[in-house]
């Protein structure tokens, strides 16, 4: 009984041996593959080193592949971005996944960008939810803004603007600025939340004060509009010009809005020129427009029509309404293009399509003339109703009105009720 008690004895000093053993390697690999992965970094940054991708992702590489979940997220951001290697969306997902399932909270916000974006897994916006959950319930503050946002538009899950607002409020509590801006936009419209533009306003100069480009807007919209804050153009301007020196588009287009009409600062045609075109110049519909005009009135810049039409139609191509009616008036009266009035009843057509009450109101007209368009009471008719019902402006309404009131001593009743009808049965496009 001694002997085998002794033996049971050596038995477990050994199993306990080997668990050390076991304890110290797996110690060991994961301080090697730590390394490795600080390593990757040096050199993706270019810290301590000369920048690397390549040499970045092989150490990358190798302290994934011992299954450092930090350094499969790094590897798979690489692929991602095809930094250092090809770029491989299904590549970068893989290793995404394998680090999120050990918990990594970047990997599962990644993964769940993955799906959301459908890049190397099939697009699946109810997965994407669940990966950006799983990271937004660790304290992910990236995720916890994500997955309220895709809770406040009910995609992968149903609309629910309370659980949009608790997830926009857990990140805002982190000190995270698109959360604190998020929750103050939600406190504006009353969504989730009682409306309190005091509330809002005050969550919004959080993050604008934080840098937020969006926010700087937001908040400089407050001021113009006067919600939660005192009304003042000239606040307002300040803030439009910090996130527009960001580049952001929205605060150069107002900045210029704001030089042009004179509100905050001195009316300066030449400077509200410059910073349309800085947004125009990204891309912007409504910076083209703006520009365009200003080209076609000499405001700012050397008088141009054919630039401003050049620029207008840039806008009314991305589907802009007010250019594609200025587009269509260009056309019709031969300004800066030559003159056409088929190609201005397209345009005008597309802007009625939109719901534009006077591009609506110049299809009756010309259906009632029948310039560019086969004569047809019944469709001029038809515009000049819907130009009624959507008129904001007094002016262009009593236009209208005067347009339909001329076009029934001209038609018959059945005619009158056909156009009617088509009113009715006329959708947005």
């Amino acid at each position: 009984m001694k002997l085998m008690s002794l033996n049971l004895k050596s038995r477990a000093r050994g199993t306990l041996a080997l668990i050390v053993i076991a304890s110290i390697l797996a110690y060991a690999t994961r301080s090697v593959a730590r390394l490795e992965d600080g390593l990757g970094w040096m050199y993706s940054h270019g810290r301590g080193v000369a920048q690397d991708d390549a040499a970045a992702v092989r150490w990358f590489a190798r302290a994934a592949e011992q299954g450092y979940a930090k350094a499969q997220d790094n590897l798979a951001s690489m692929y991602a971005n095809g930094r250092g290697v090809a770029q491989d969306y299904t590549t970068a997902a893989s290793w995404y996944r394998k680090a999120a399932e050990q918990g990594n909270t970047d990997a599962a916000l990644n993964l769940g960008h993955s799906y959301y974006n459908g890049q190397g897994v099939n697009q699946d916006y109810a997965a994407a939810v669940v990966w950006y959950r799983k990271a937004a319930e660790q304290g992910n503050a990236d995720a916890q803004v994500v997955l309220g946002w895709m809770h406040e538009h009910g995609l992968g899950v149903a609309r629910d603007y309370h659980t949009a607002v608790a997830w926009y409020r857990k990140a805002a509590e982190q000190g995270h600025s698109e959360g604190q801006y998020d929750l103050g936009v939600m406190y504006e419209q009353g969504q989730g939340v009682a409306k309190n533009y005091a509330t809002g306003a005050r969550l919004v100069q959080q993050a604008a004060d934080a840098g937020n480009a969006d926010a700087q807007v937001g908040l400089g919209h407050c001021y113009y509009s006067g919600h939660g804050v005192k009304q003042d153009y000239a606040v307002a301007v300040t803030w439009f010009r910090k996130a527009a020196e960001q580049g952001n588009i929205a605060a150069q287009r107002n900045l210029g809005l704001m030089y042009e009409q004179g509100e905050g600062v001195a009316r300066n045609y030449a400077t509200a020129a410059a910073w349309y075109r800085k947004a125009a110049d990204q891309g912007d519909a409504q910076g083209q427009q703006n520009l365009g005009v200003m080209y076609e009135n000499g405001q700012g810049v050397p008088q141009d029509d054919a630039m401003g039409a050049r620029l207008i139609r840039q806008a009314a191509e991305q589907g802009n309404e007010i250019a594609q009616y200025n587009l269509g008036f260009m056309y019709e009266q031969g300004i800066g293009l030559p003159q056409d009035y088929a190609a201005a009843i397209g345009w005008y057509r597309r802007a009625a399509d939109q719901g534009k009450p006077d591009a609506q109101l110049k299809l009756s007209q010309s259906y009632e003339t029948g310039v560019g368009v086969p004569k047809d009471y019944i469709e001029a008719y038809k515009w000049a109703n819907l130009s009624v019902a959507g008129a904001t402006d007094a002016d262009l309404r009593k236009s209208a009105i005067r347009q339909r009131h001329k076009l029934i001593s001209r038609m018959a009743s059945d005619q009158i009720a056909e156009a009617r009808k088509r009113a009715r049965e006329w959708k947005l496009k």
